[in-house]
């Protein structure tokens, strides 16, 4: 369990998902290809939940799963950055207006 080698990394990563699966908490994944298909509130707060939980069971310190919720938090920026891009709109500058007191047409 503690040897360097990538037989023993991906038995610990094994027996880490063993052992979440077996404790019967799911945390459920983000996926970013699907948040294009959820209106704008609802997208930020899929985001914001499933960041809750993954704090909630994999963040804390001494817990197994802290590498998970390390990948984790990638996600949820990429996600955070797809949502803003998805609900937030720019308006484009339209130059300046003429006051009330000039001729329109004179502009």
């Amino acid at each position: 369990m503690v040897s360097r080698t990538k037989v023993a990394k991906d038995l610990r990563i094994w027996l880490l998902d063993l052992a979440e699966k077996e404790s019967g908490i799911e945390v459920g994944c983000l996926e970013v290809g699907n948040l294009t298909q959820l209106a704008g509130q609802k997208l930020h707060d899929v985001i914001a939940a499933f960041d809750k939980k993954s704090y909630k069971h994999r963040g804390q310190k001494g817990s197994g799963l802290l590498a998970q919720h390390k990948r984790d938090i990638k996600t949820i920026k990429e996600a955070t950055k797809l949502a803003l891009q998805l609900t937030q709109i720019a308006i484009p500058d339209l130059g300046g207006f003429p006051d009330a007191d000039e001729d329109p047409e004179a502009a």
